[in-house]
């Protein structure tokens, strides 16, 4: 309804400023979709560590293949996890 009805109610002139609309779905779609992404790096940081963690590992125990063949499973598994339905 804009300011009109509240600035009558309030006995005071109406401002020049746009009414701000704070909860339009525009700007909660927006918000949304930054809490998302924020969300999806956090996880994949967490999916860097542990593929770095896995291959370290691997690679002091001499097992280089068997460290690349679980970080690219844990790559594809990611993968798989992130896409959108």
């Amino acid at each position: 309804d804009g300011w009109a009805p509240l600035c009558a109610f309030l006995g005071v002139p109406v401002p020049r400023t746009p009414f701000p609309r704070a909860n339009d779905s525009g700007a909660h779609t927006d918000r949304m979709l930054a809490i998302w992404r924020r969300a999806v790096a956090i996880e994949a940081l967490y999916l860097a560590l542990a593929i770095g963690a896995v291959a370290a590992a691997a690679t002091r125990r001499g097992r280089t293949e068997a460290a690349l063949a679980v970080s690219l499973a844990l790559l594809l598994s990611a993968v798989g996890f992130l896409q959108p339905d």
